[in-house]
């Protein structure tokens, strides 16, 4: 989640040693996680500025999407 919402704007790289490190304990749990900053990572770039504020929001209270 970028910092203008509140988020700790985490570099793609980091998020794929977090993923990574998650999957070497066990892939289906690294999976979901990757499914999840994909559509993060979506909303990040074809959502507009109030899709983003609502759900970056509720990214930030644990809401989780993917699969």
């Amino acid at each position: 989640v970028p910092k203008a919402f509140g988020g700790p704007e985490v570099s793609y790289a980091t998020l794929a040693k977090v993923v990574e490190i998650i999957s070497a304990a066990d892939s289906s749990i690294g999976q979901i996680a990757q499914n999840h900053l994909g559509v993060v990572a979506a909303i990040r770039t074809v959502s507009d500025r109030d899709q983003q504020a609502l759900l970056f929001a509720e990214v930030l209270k644990g809401t989780r999407f993917g699969n």
